[in-house]
This record gives structure tokens, C-alpha cells and sequence, in this order.
């Protein structure tokens, strides 16, 4: 859910949702061949910092002129199919480096820093987000009801695939699980 506030002239976007998606790895090419499938919609930078606690995770993330910092907490329950169900928490704020600054002197200092760059559609009651990491990882993300993924994914012959449950700094970390 969306709301705006305002604070002293400011006005703050926030965003309080469960988030559910299915991320799968593909190859070079079934990411192209989808991609263009869909459009070719045009990529932006994001830059993504890391802060880690408790099998939580705050992100700082800045793409074009936006900034904001994300909550994604633990998922309370493992969905049988593998998809990623959190509660995410997401604010819009104006300085990275006084963030950055206020995460460190509350003891959580940046663990990894990634960028990626980011292709977004909407079909079919789902976001569907095409990832591209380090110029070599390939991602297709899809976001939305249960059902609605699991037609994406039909739909495009990805339904027999892994899905990957760690997040992106977790597989810059660690390499790719098998």
C-alpha cells in the first residue's frame, strides 16, 4: 500500500505491502528472446547498498533521480512452490550518504554494494523485471498474486525452472545455488 506524507515540505512516499515473487536465473538468450517478446522496454541503472540483521535486510537504492530505503523482512512462512513472500517496508528519502551514516552508527555497516540494470513491464496483474547483473547474470523477476505468477511463468515455458530464493546481494556473495 502506498501512501504520501507530508513533512515539512517534503513530501515522503511510503510503502507498507507483502511482496511475493519468483526470480529465476536464465541464459543470455532466453533472457533476450523474452525481453524482446515483451517489448524491449528500456533498462535504468540501480545502485543498490546492503545492510543485513537478523535474516533481515535494509536497502538504500537509487535509480534516475529517486532514492529510497527498503525494509524486507523475513518471510514468516516458505511457500511450497518456492516463491518469495516478505513484508516490505519502502521510503523515499533525499540524502544516501546521511543514510548510509545513520545505518553505521546504528551498528550496520554496508555489506555488499551491486549495480543492475532494470527493464520493467506490466502484464497481466503482475511486474515483470528483467535483471541484468555485472553484464554477465541474467534475471527475470515476476511480482503479484500466487496465480498470476504462476500464469506468467507458464505463459513463457519458465514454470519447470529453479526458482532462486536468495536476493541479489546474497548471490553476489555466495556465487549461484544449484
Amino acid at each position: 500500500m502506498k501512501t504520501s506524507e507530508n513533512m515539512g515540505g517534503l513530501i515522503v512516499e511510503k510503502y507498507n505491502m507483502i511482496e511475493t515473487e519468483a526470480k529465476i536465473r536464465l541464459s543470455e538468450k532466453e533472457f533476450n528472446d523474452l525481453y524482446e517478446k515483451l517489448g524491449s522496454p528500456d533498462f535504468i541503472l540501480q545502485k543498490n547498498w546492503g545492510y543485513f540483521f537478523d535474516e533481515n535486510m535494509l536497502r538504500i537504492r537509487e535509480e534516475d533521480e529517486k532514492r529510497y530505503v527498503t525494509l524486507k523482512r523475513k518471510s514468516l512462512e516458505k511457500k511450497a512452490n518456492g516463491y518469495n513472500s516478505r513484508e516490505e517496508i519502502e521510503f523515499g528519502i533525499s540524502d544516501i550518504e546521511a543514510a548510509k551514516k545513520v545505518f553505521e552508527i546504528f551498528g550496520l555497516p554496508a555489506e555488499c554494494y551491486y549495480e543492475k540494470k532494470r527493464a520493467t513491464v506490466n502484464k497481466k496483474d503482475c511486474v515483470i523485471c528483467f535483471d541484468k547483473i555485472n553484464e554477465n547474470q541474467y534475471f527475470i523477476e515476476v511480482e503479484g498474486e500466487e496465480k498470476d505468477i504462476e500464469r506468467i511463468l507458464k505463459e513463457f515455458n519458465l514454470e519447470s525452472k529453479p526458482i532462486e530464493t536468495r536476493n541479489y546481494f546474497q548471490i553476489i556473495k555466495g556465487g549461484y545455488q544449484e
